[in-house]
């Protein structure tokens, strides 16, 4: 089950998004419960949110390394003001190409109320 609310996608800066209005519905199946956030070239497996084409997160090389989509975007919620805590999410990135990669929030069975999601891509 995807997201409730209608997703209010806001590009901040080049390297930040973001995502107000959804909420992760409670969940009772493995499938349930949850909410995919995609880069605005997903394929595959259509995302319930898609970042805007203008944010264009890359995997580069710092120190030697090979920094991949999974270690260079941040994710951050909170929840909306005045919303009770009811359940907080578990969050996911899988993925390693513009295509695949993938953001997901999971819920148990207490549904989470509105969320203000941040996306970040640390240069």
């Amino acid at each position: 089950m995807a997201f409730t609310g209608t997703p209010i996608v806001t590009q901040i800066t080049d390297s930040v998004v973001r995502i107000t209005g959804i909420a992760v519905p409670e969940g009772s199946g493995p499938t349930d419960g949850q909410g995919t956030i995609g880069l605005s070239g997903a394929t595959g497996d259509e995302p319930d949110v898609r970042l805007p084409a203008a944010f264009k997160p890359r995997p580069y090389e710092y120190a030697g390394n090979v920094l991949s989509l999974q270690d260079v975007i941040s994710v951050s919620f909170v929840l909306a003001e005045g919303e009770e805590p009811l359940c907080n999410p578990a969050v996911e990135k899988t993925g390693t190409t513009e295509e695949d990669f993938r953001i997901t929030f999971f819920n148990g069975v207490t549904p989470t109320p509105n969320l203000e999601i941040w996306v970040k891509y640390h240069l």
